[in-house]
C-alpha cells in the first residue's frame, strides 16, 4: 500500500494553510532533498511558509482526509490534497524553485 508524507504550506497572503500529502514510494531521495531545502530555507521563520512533517499516512487515510477536506475561503484549493506520481526536482533548489512552490506548486513537480 502506498504511503504519503505531509508538506504544509502556510500562505499568509491568502490567509490559508494547505496540506499536501506527497507519495513516498519511489520518491525517497527527492523527498529528502525537498525536506533539506525546506528545513534550511524556512525553519527560522516564526510562521514558516513551508514545512515537512514526520506524519506518514496510508493511501486510505489520505483519501479520507481529502474526501472530507474543506476548500479554503478562496474556493480554489482544499485544505488536504493528495499528490501522486514521481517527484521531479530541478538540479538547483534556489529562489526560483522556492517561488515555484507557492500556491500548491509542489503538485506540478510530480509527473505520472
Amino acid at each position: 500500500m502506498n504511503t504519503y508524507r505531509r508538506l504544509i504550506e502556510n500562505n499568509e497572503w491568502e490567509g490559508a494553510r494547505w496540506n499536501f500529502w506527497l507519495l513516498i514510494d519511489r520518491n525517497g531521495v527527492a523527498l529528502e532533498r525537498l525536506a533539506e531545502f525546506i528545513e534550511a530555507r524556512y525553519s527560522n521563520e516564526i510562521e514558516p511558509a513551508f514545512s515537512i512533517t514526520g506524519d506518514v499516512l496510508t493511501a486510505d487515510e489520505v483519501d479520507l482526509l481529502v474526501r472530507f477536506a474543506d476548500a479554503d475561503d478562496a474556493d480554489y484549493m482544499s485544505t488536504h490534497n493528495k499528490v501522486d506520481g514521481i517527484l521531479r526536482l530541478p538540479e538547483n533548489l534556489d529562489d526560483a524553485f522556492a517561488a515555484a512552490l507557492h500556491k500548491g506548486g509542489i503538485k506540478d513537480m510530480f509527473v505520472s
